[in-house]
């Protein structure tokens, strides 16, 4: 088991070296979405708008703030990294496509 998790260790670390700019605008645009979430949550639909249903879920159990930071920041960060560490052939697309994603659901979460 050790030896397993050393080498996972090892890609990640090889991932953070070599595509440290495309985490940052991942972790930027998760933010941005995250945020405008929140935003969304308090003043314009509630949290029964929200249609992403592990944001939502946690946002009814934790509240519109804690609840949306650790679902749709930390957990798709987590999630993120760890699948574009895993899947080295497709990590670009892997980094590349929620963090496009996020950016135009944070745009709609304001002017949507």
């Amino acid at each position: 088991m050790g030896k397993k998790l050393r080498h996972f260790r090892n890609r990640i670390e090889e991932l953070w070296r070599n595509h440290k700019l495309l985490i940052i605008v991942l972790a930027g645009a998760l933010l941005f979405d995250t945020l405008t979430t929140i935003y969304f949550m308090i003043y314009d639909g509630g949290i029964e708008a929200e249609i992403h249903p592990l944001v939502r879920h946690s946002a009814l159990l934790l509240g519109p703030v804690a609840g949306t930071f650790l679902s749709a920041f930390l957990f798709k960060i987590v999630v993120g990294v760890l699948l574009a560490a895993y899947l080295r052939s497709i990590r670009i697309l892997v980094l590349t496509t929620p963090a496009i994603t996020s950016i135009l659901a944070g745009f709609f979460n304001l002017f949507g």
